[in-house]
């Protein structure tokens, strides 16, 4: 599971706000990533939702070792429409450096999907084949796919159990999440009752033939989520998953907005 898949990851789960998102006009989130116990990066993301329209913007970093060997920095926002739980994307965009390397992505929607995607580098200057135009319909990208999973899957009736269908400009796979047993967590800003889903991807198309790590053919991990206030519904408290190397454990450890400003105040934080 390389840096991609895992920011994929934190895009998609961690930010499911639950059925209920509308409520809450600005929340902000931040979590720290660990691979084999040691820290490797930092998530932070910004979600702002109104009646009918949503914007949210995310800013991923690596950190220690990990940002020596590849210096990943991303940048990145969608917005779009909600009408009757249906989430429609109208743009996003995603700066991210790789290596030194710049990497972008800029997308537009109609209302059978992107009807414009420009990427750079290309597909075939990318070690990867580029994503067939039928394979893009009815998809959103990873940050609107975070809206998808909380509007659709998180009721209190329906939890976790959803497939979202995502295209984020070079690969297409999709997210697979399903309920499992709840279970306490311990974390830096959260310690108690939680409930755990499992996230699964599915490659299908536009993944790169030459990954900087192993690829796995299940990639999949856990995400627990908790009430952090009474007005709140549940967000995202821990992700954890096992990539072969290690396992990656994602903590959160700020979240503010209304109601509720809470942040790990240690010099360290919990590493499983």
């Amino acid at each position: 599971m390389k840096t991609p898949t895992i920011t994929a990851i934190c895009l998609t789960g961690f930010l499911a706000l639950g059925g209920q998102t509308v409520q809450a006009k600005s929340i902000d989130l931040k979590y720290r990533v660990f691979v084999g116990g040691l820290e490797t990066g930092e998530v932070k993301m910004q979600i702002n939702h109104g009646k009918d329209t949503y914007h949210v913007k995310s800013e991923i970093r690596s950190l220690g070792l990990v940002d020596v060997l590849i210096k990943f920095r991303s940048s990145s926002f969608s917005k779009g429409r909600v009408s009757n739980n249906i989430v429609s994307p109208l743009q996003h965009e995603a700066h991210n450096m790789w290596r030194g390397d710049p990497r972008s992505v800029v997308m537009k929607y109609n209302e059978k999907g992107p009807d414009m995607v420009e990427v750079a580098p290309l597909p075939e200057d990318d070690d990867r084949l580029p994503v067939k135009e039928e394979m893009k319909l009815a998809t959103v990208d990873a940050l609107s796919a975070a809206l998808v999973t909380s509007l659709s899957a998180m009721s209190e009736s329906n939890r976790c159990n959803k497939t979202v269908p995502i295209f984020d400009g070079r690969r297409r796979y999709n997210i697979h999440i399903k309920d499992e047993e709840d279970q306490a967590v311990v974390g830096p800003v959260y310690s108690g009752d939680a409930w755990r889903c499992e996230l699964r991807i599915e490659r299908i198309a536009g993944h790169s033939s030459s990954p900087w790590m192993p690829q796995r053919d299940d990639e999949s991990g856990d995400i627990w989520f908790a009430r952090l206030a009474p007005a709140w519904t549940p967000i995202p408290v821990r992700f954890e998953a096992d990539i072969g190397m290690g396992s990656v454990v994602i903590h959160l450890v700020h979240a503010s907005g209304k109601d509720i400003d809470i942040k790990y105040r240690g010099t360290k934080v919990a590493q499983d």
